[in-house]
This record gives structure tokens, C-alpha cells and sequence, in this order.
């Protein structure tokens, strides 16, 4: 840093850490490469027994409450669902936060079941996860995630799921 008149120049001197500090800051767009694994111990068959080898299942995945994406329909066994898909989700840090301060929602919904008919058409909720964002990009991130779900009113914890992400930044 240079002396001037008793003040401080800044912007020229600034140590490394400092200036990758600024660089989470910055306003960007940015992809987020999501890949999601197996999700175990969502509706187990001892609580909910009803065609417990054949359940489909969906997972939607979202930032921005907006744009939701949606996995393949896949079914599921009785211990484990296997999505292992990959999605990109385009998202804008308008704000220039940091990148932790961003969330990604997640739920993973039993579809077409013939045990829940009805006004829910057969789309039941069954694990609900929101996760920060990785803090820096290019990181790779891989993580079990633990799932909630609303029973009786109350959140219950139920469930895990696999997830990689990793925040890009596009240029």
C-alpha cells in the first residue's frame, strides 16, 4: 500500500484472500451442476405398507421458487430410489451476496399413487431438504442430506438423500 498525505491508497495492494473475498461478492451468472444420487428411507414400508415395491417417485429442485426443474420419474425399491441425474440450474446473484446465502430447495414426491387419492391426484410430498449453496465455485461438493416430511402436522425427520453440486460461473 502507498502513503498519501498520512491516508492510505487502496485497490493496488490488497493481499490474495482479500481480493478472493471480493471476488464472492461479485454480481455474476452462474449455473449450478447438480447431481442427485439415491435417496434411502423415504416412505418405508413399515409405516406406509400400501404397494411398497412399486412406488414412483420425482424429485424437483429449485433456487428461485420461479423455475423449478423435475428428474425423470423413476421407481423406486423398498429401500432405495435411484435418480442419478444430472441438472443445471441457471441462477443470477443480482445482488452480489454471497454465493452461501443462496439456497437450493429440494422435494422428492410420490407420484401416480393409488394410495393417496383424492384432491393430491396421487403427488404426495415425501422429503423436503434446502441446502446452501456451495460457498465457492468450482468446488465440488458431495454430501448425504438428511429428509423432512410433514406427518400429522408435525416435521418429522425421514430419509436421506445423495447430492453433488458445484456452483459455475459463466464468463
Amino acid at each position: 500500500m502507498m502513503e498519501n498525505n498520512g491516508k492510505q491508497a487502496v485497490g493496488f495492494g490488497l493481499n490474495h484472500s482479500l481480493q478472493d473475498s471480493f471476488k464472492k461478492f461479485r454480481k455474476e451468472k452462474y449455473f449450478l451442476c447438480l447431481i442427485l444420487h439415491n435417496a434411502e428411507g423415504i416412505d418405508p414400508p413399515s409405516k406406509y405398507p400400501a404397494n411398497a415395491s412399486r412406488r414412483n417417485y420425482r424429485a424437483c429442485v429449485w433456487i428461485n421458487p420461479e423455475n423449478r426443474y423435475e428428474t425423470d420419474e423413476v421407481t423406486g425399491g423398498i429401500r432405495k430410489v435411484a435418480f442419478d441425474e444430472e441438472i443445471r440450474i441457471p441462477f443470477n446473484n443480482d445482488y452480489g451476496i454471497p454465493l452461501e446465502t443462496n439456497f437450493l430447495s429440494l422435494e422428492i414426491v410420490r407420484v401416480r399413487s393409488r394410495c393417496d387419492p383424492g384432491p393430491s391426484r396421487g403427488s404426495v410430498v415425501v422429503g423436503r431438504l434446502r441446502v446452501p449453496l456451495p460457498k465457492v465455485p468450482l468446488v465440488k461438493i458431495s454430501r448425504r442430506f438428511g429428509l423432512v416430511r410433514l406427518v400429522n402436522g408435525e416435521i418429522v425427520g425421514e430419509g436421506h438423500i445423495g447430492i453433488s453440486m458445484k456452483v459455475i460461473p459463466l464468463h
